[in-house]
């Protein structure tokens, strides 16, 4: 993949980088976000915002990961509506407000545990099993 490297992440960005996104097709893009508001979702750099709208483009199934901290937030550029995802990963301090919105709106939420959860028992490794496809 071609384009500007970012040094703090290693995603390549820019024009060369979406024009070789636009030639691929992949199974998911899994994203990270800034913010989750109503309107959508947000990132705060514009040349990420730009590779991740094509990698959804290219993308058979959207996997958004957001832990609940960025829920009511926004940042620099929306990166799309809530609609055009799959899925969201939260982590369980997501409020239920929020639950309700994202399954009106048809998202599938999965969420995972905090570790150091009230919930959890026997430490962070309960979180470490496999899922099936």
């Amino acid at each position: 993949m071609g384009g500007y490297v970012h040094s703090r992440t290693g995603v390549s960005l820019g024009p060369y980088a979406t024009d070789m996104l636009r030639r691929l097709n992949g199974r998911r893009a899994v994203l990270s976000v800034g913010g989750v508001q109503r309107t959508g979702l947000f990132n705060n750099n514009l040349l990420l915002v730009e590779t991740e709208r094509e990698m959804m483009r290219s993308a058979d199934e959207v996997i958004v990961l957001a832990d609940s901290t960025k829920f009511g937030r926004t940042s620099l550029a929306r990166l799309c509506g809530l609609d055009e995802i799959d899925a969201l990963v939260v982590d369980d301090g997501i409020t239920d407000e929020w639950r309700g919105h994202l399954e009106t709106v048809g998202v599938r939420l999965v969420t995972a545990e905090r570790e150091g959860s009230s919930h959890e028992r026997g430490g962070a490794a309960k979180d470490r099993g496999e899922t099936k496809d």
